[in-house]
């Protein structure tokens, strides 16, 4: 059994080190594919304590969606059987992979055609859950948290998760194709995990895989007693997941719903938290409305980098 760990990364020297080091010195050493958004230091330099990693450079920053599309068309090439998606300023737990590897079995004699993930925590100790991994409502393109009870089984199904994290077997490749590379970042998660579904296969988390993630661009905030995480910079970031949340949802949903369900929903709930919660208003508020039209014109176009 053949497996990839795909890593897109972008001048993240140190903190791709760390994580390179975290997955071969984990219980379950894997390959390494590391596909390189055109950093502009030497990276095959910084690569070389690492012979066994392949390096994938890429002429241009292609973003998240663009490098794990080359990624994963590369480990498929190569006749990986299975795709672990990993992001460079993670470190996996020791057991995270084995954690998979066991109940992968067990989940596909069980559901038949199913992919998994890991979950995400925000301690170096590996506790501390982000909680990220969604609920989707399929007729009001709506997200909403699954209930920190989940995470205490041995897994649950999602409907919505992050890249980093996702494993995926050769199957689900085959079918589905990979991530859409057009939509550079954000939201491109959400496209495959909703293609992927809709193509017949699961998404169940299992908890007992963890991945450290820094929380870096975010802030939370306390309303009615639910807390909710806001990006607090890099304004482009509010463009693209406003034009890619829509393009997506257009995507998926019945058109009614689209535009007399989720449309508005969305676009009100955005707008009154970059007014209230959100520093350099206006720089935020124009990124979203300059979102929600090319969103809406499909419009893929544009450098990010």
């Amino acid at each position: 059994m053949k497996i990839a760990g795909v890593v897109v990364t972008y001048n993240r020297k140190e903190e791709l080190k760390k994580l390179i080091e975290s997955v071969l010195n984990s219980t379950k050493p894997i390959d390494l594919i590391v596909v390189d958004n055109a950093s502009n230091y030497d990276i095959e330099s910084e690569l070389k304590p690492y012979p066994t990693v392949q390096l994938l450079k890429m002429n241009a920053n292609l973003g998240p969606a663009g490098g794990a599309e080359a990624g994963q068309k590369f480990a498929y090439e190569k006749g990986y059987d299975f795709v672990w998606m990993l992001d460079d300023d993670a470190l996996v737990a020791p057991n995270a992979l084995e954690e998979l590897l066991k109940y992968y079995p067990l989940l596909k004699e069980k559901y038949g055609k199913v992919f998994l993930a890991s979950i995400y925590v925000g301690a170096l100790d590996f506790t501390k859950p982000f909680y990220n991994i969604l609920r989707y409502n399929p007729k009001t393109g709506l997200t909403i948290k699954i209930d920190e009870k989940e995470f205490e089984k041995p897994y649950f199904e999602f409907d919505i998760a992050p890249m980093n994290g996702l494993f995926l077997p050769r199957e689900l490749l085959s079918t589905c194709g990979f991530f859409d590379g057009r939509l550079w970042g954000w939201y491109d998660d959400t496209e495959f995990v909703l293609r992927a579904r809709k193509a017949g296969f699961k998404g169940i988390a299992v908890p007992s895989s963890r991945i450290y993630h820094p929380i870096e661009y975010r802030k939370q905030v306390k309303i009615l007693g639910r807390t909710f995480t806001l990006l607090s910079g890099r304004p482009f970031r509010m463009y693209l997941g406003t034009r890619n949340n829509i393009i997506v949802q257009k995507k998926f949903l019945k058109p009614l719903n689209f535009y007399f369900i989720f449309l508005p929903v969305f676009t009100i709930k955005r707008f009154i938290s970059i007014v209230f919660f959100y520093e350099n208003k206006s720089v935020f508020l124009k990124n979203f409305f300059r979102g929600i039209i090319d969103g809406l014109r499909g419009n893929l176009k544009g450098k990010f980098a």
